[in-house]
């Protein structure tokens, strides 16, 4: 897994400052509270690669802050939801995210340079 470029980590900063630091913070707890057993298969994910996987135009993927994690079972739904994020069992996994759906705007993809 690739992370966001430091473009994209720097603009969200620009937006929101302390937002990286927060988010790590967040992950970070949630892993402790599934006991480690929560492995993240998929993270960042270019305009390209979130096309050929399927994923929603405008994607929390696109931007770094979604992530995907298995294995799906409820102690790690819950471990997610307690450390705020939105979780999505998408059936093979969870799909975590810090936003609501449709959270991420055509803007701030420009703004980003996404777009």
């Amino acid at each position: 897994m690739v992370p966001p470029p430091s473009s994209i980590v720097g603009g969200i900063e620009r937006l929101a400052p302390g937002f990286w630091a927060a988010w790590g913070r967040a992950v970070a707890y949630a892993w402790q509270r599934s006991d480690g057993r929560m492995q993240v298969t998929s993270w960042y994910r270019t305009p390209s690669e979130n096309q050929r996987v399927g994923g929603a135009p405008r994607s929390q993927h696109l931007v770094g802050v979604a992530f995907d994690v298995v294995p799906v079972v409820a102690r790690n739904a819950e471990a997610l939801r307690a450390a705020g994020f939105q979780v999505i069992n998408e059936g093979d996994h969870l799909h975590a995210q810090p936003w609501p759906a449709g959270a991420v705007s055509a803007d701030l993809l420009r703004y980003l340079g996404i777009a």
